[in-house]
């Protein structure tokens, strides 16, 4: 035990990720939109504010919208590989507004689909950490839903 060979230093991180739907803006405007809101008037464009976060060790974030017979359309995402440093600390991001950049709404409309206008949304939210024991990732995604329906 005396053999300076036969030492590690070990980081213990026991913290889960976090993931938190904010806020929904309809744009243009900036236009708060309640959970369960029936949206039927103004453009299919919107932006969320959103926590996607871990306090040292997030892996990535990704947002989703899910609608009608097992459509989705991808919103947002982000991850470790796209903020290495020498720290290789990346926190994610705390009360951000996505999509960026801008940041420039997500359109609802997807071409051939009038359901993806005229349909309930499942707006998903799922945070990963970067904390592993050796042989994988210990955590599983933090996750948030908010839900709302569009007939625009």
């Amino acid at each position: 035990m005396t053999d300076a060979g036969r030492s590690a230093t070990l980081m213990i991180d026991n913290t889960q990720p976090t993931a938190v739907i904010e806020n929904i803006l309809q744009q243009p405007g900036n236009i708060p939109i309640n959970t369960c809101a029936i949206v039927t008037t103004g453009a299919p464009t919107f932006t969320f504010q959103i926590t996607a976060s871990a306090p040292a060790h997030l892996l990535s974030w990704s947002m989703v919208a899910y609608w009608g017979n097992n459509q989705s359309k991808a919103i947002s995402s982000d991850s470790y590989a796209s903020h290495i440093t020498p720290s290789r600390i990346w926190t994610g991001l705390t009360s951000g507004i996505v999509p960026p950049p801008g940041p420039t709404p997500w359109n609802a409309t997807v071409a051939g689909d009038p359901t993806s206008t005229h349909c309930a949304h499942s707006f998903a939210l799922a945070a990963w950490d970067r904390v592993i024991n050796g042989w994988g990732y210990i955590h599983g995604p933090a996750t948030f839903q908010k839900f709302v329906t569009l007939m625009l």
